[in-house]
């Protein structure tokens, strides 16, 4: 187990949260920028009218199903063990989605989600 490996599992334990900088390729981030620009122009998908969900905004969810490309996403060899490692190998992706405000909307309001 690596030094970073040990701290971002320390930080997790006592912050709550960990942020992974700068560890997806660029390579991957223009592979995803790509794959989700062709997704949106095949699903065409757009907000369900309303001021909550956004009336200008692209919704796209469950990514894994539209190509190959997501999977990487969820599978990174530099976020995957660190999952496992927090949730005791009982990983479980419930979502993988993709928001796009365009041009005209405004900010979603601040909400949680469960």
């Amino acid at each position: 187990m690596s030094a970073d490996f040990t701290k971002a599992l320390e930080d997790f334990d006592r912050d709550g949260f960990v942020v992974f900088e700068n560890v997806i390729e660029p390579e991957l981030v223009a592979e995803l920028k790509a794959a989700l620009l062709k997704t949106e122009a095949e699903t065409g998908i757009t907000g369900r009218d309303t001021d909550f969900e956004g009336k200008q905004t692209i919704r796209i969810y469950n990514l894994l199903a539209h190509g190959e490309a997501y999977w990487q996403v969820p599978t990174h060899p530099a976020t995957l063990p660190f999952a496992e490692a927090v949730l005791d190998n009982e990983l479980q992706v419930s979502s993988l989605s993709a928001i796009t405000l365009c041009p005209g909307q405004g900010a979603q309001p601040l909400h949680a989600d469960d």
